[in-house]
């Protein structure tokens, strides 16, 4: 199916909701929604006045000769929350069905991602710092930077940074605007980093994601007492009881690509999470800290016609997932892995590093599993990055840093989708790959054997394990050549 739609209907015009000329023809600026379905029979447009509430009207849209369905409307849109009906037949359950979805191109929604809000970033002057969308960045841009070879990475979470620091004020813990406040335990830690030559710092998934509720009041936070010893396991239990409802995850769980996370917001709906956002980018520039934005194309915590967090297979079902040959949704990177080799999931990673660069100033990006999209989808990131300018867009797109995990397995391993973007074929493209081979002579253990395994600066042949401890690592002669293998690969790390 995929393979064919691309033929059939690659679609390169405008997606989500942009400004458009009325169909009235009026002179005012009005809105163009427009989302690619192929393979739908019907698709409408729901338009709600709240984030929450019943809707006010629902509206047919029309479907162009490339599966784009549009709808154009006047400039009172503006402001009002909308989803997508769509009709068309699902393979999880090989039959026609009607969905409702917001729209996969956000970029404002309310509350966990439940509908979209009807606004354009570029010319939106209430969520830009100052009020100018075109200059909010300059009152603390990026600091200079000149060798992406150079750079110094310092992996943070959002919540974590602010979560449990008592000189933050407690409304705003965990929140993006705790990023701004000075003299805190956390700004006096990465000001000293700065100083010390730290270049970037790498934020966990900042992307609107699934697995934290967004409104405080559908949050549960663990009561654990203070006192407790360090070997008791009751804060443990604790928290696993309110483990899928507290505010705390890594938040690899994608829902909405191209909007920020809603629980780091002091208000989870309309455009609070986009101006405080903004203004974290802005605080963490001040104090001299660029910033990468760990990202997450290769999975989406939904699939399926069912569900809030189900949104790219609704909109064209069996489409944006990569599938075996039985049907079944690929889940080697832990679950609904995305098939970036069709063009329009490819359009989607592309498109949407560029609005973090452009409309979020951000400085870097870690992609994760990034083995498990395309080279040529990368690739494309890499060049669409590198022609951003300095005269152009006020940025300087060769500097923006592009990594991630170069790992091979799964249904990808060996190249049975194509060429993907693993170690071994990103030399020259200016893409880097962390390192395991250095990771694991160094460390010894890994996530695939004994973790009490050593390495080179954990005792291998210096200070190996007693016989008791039951850990095999060979004789002294198998571990004298062991580390000096380990060595080798270490020195051939550090040339590169």
């Amino acid at each position: 199916l995929g393979a064919l739609l691309d033929v059939l209907f690659t679609y390169k015009g405008p997606l989500g909701c942009v400004p458009g000329t009325p169909a009235s023809g009026d002179a005012e600026v009005g809105v163009l929604l427009s989302l690619w379905s192929p393979t739908a029979q019907e698709v409408s447009v729901l338009f709600f006045d709240t984030p929450r509430g019943p809707a006010l009207e629902t509206l047919a849209m029309e479907c162009s000769e490339l599966g784009a369905w549009q709808l154009r409307g006047p400039g009172t849109w503006w402001g009002r929350y909308y989803t997508y009906r769509v009709k068309a037949y699902h393979p999880q359950v090989s039959k026609v069905v009607t969905m409702e979805v917001p729209d996969p191109y956000s970029s404002a929604c309310s509350a966990d991602a439940g509908r979209t809000l009807a606004r354009h970033l570029p010319t939106w002057r209430e969520v830009a710092p100052g009020g100018d969308p075109a200059t909010w960045w300059k009152a603390h841009p990026a600091p200079a930077f000149e060798d992406r070879g150079r750079a110094s990475v310092y992996e943070l979470h959002i919540r974590d940074f602010s979560a449990s620091d008592d000189l933050v004020p407690e409304d705003i813990r965990g929140k993006y605007v705790a990023f701004e406040t000075e003299g805190t335990h956390g700004d006096k830690h990465l000001r000293r980093l700065a100083a010390a030559g730290l270049t970037h710092v790498q934020l966990l998934p900042n992307y609107d994601f699934g697995t934290v509720p967004e409104r405080a009041e559908d949050r549960r936070e663990p009561a654990i007492p203070k006192g407790e010893a360090p070997d008791s396991e009751l804060p443990q239990k604790l928290a696993a009881e309110v483990a899928d409802v507290d505010g705390f995850n890594w938040g690899y769980d994608p829902v909405l690509f191209n909007v920020p996370e809603g629980s780091y917001a002091t208000d989870p709906d309309g455009g609070a999470r986009i101006l405080e956002h903004r203004r974290m980018i802005s605080a963490l520039h001040a104090k001299g800290l660029r910033v990468v934005v760990d990202v997450v194309y290769n999975h989406t915590l939904g699939s399926g016609p069912e569900g809030p967090v189900s949104v790219l297979d609704k909109c064209v079902p069996g489409y944006y997932h990569r599938r075996s040959e039985s049907g079944a949704y690929e889940c080697s990177t832990c679950m609904n892995n995305t098939a970036a080799e069709r063009a329009m999931m490819e359009r989607l990673v592309v498109d949407s590093i560029l609005i973090w660069a452009k409309e979020y100033r951000v400085d870097g990006f870690r992609y994760d599993l990034m083995g498990h999209l395309p080279l040529k989808c990368v690739t494309d990131c890499r060049s669409a990055l590198d022609a951003l300018t300095l005269e152009k867009d006020g940025i300087d797109g060769k500097n923006i840093l592009m990594y991630g995990e170069g790992w091979e397995f799964g249904e990808i391993a060996g190249g049975q989708r194509g060429t993907m973007a693993v170690q071994q074929k990103l030399a020259g493209t200016g893409v880097g790959s962390f390192n395991d081979r250095v990771r694991d002579s160094t460390l010894g253990g890994t996530p695939f054997a004994d973790p009490r395994f050593q390495g080179f600066s954990t005792g291998l042949l210096l200070r190996p394990w007693p016989v008791e401890a039951g850990v095999d690592q060979g004789d002294a002669e198998q571990q004298r050549k062991d580390v000096l293998v380990a060595a080798d690969k270490i020195r051939i790390a550090l040339v590169a």
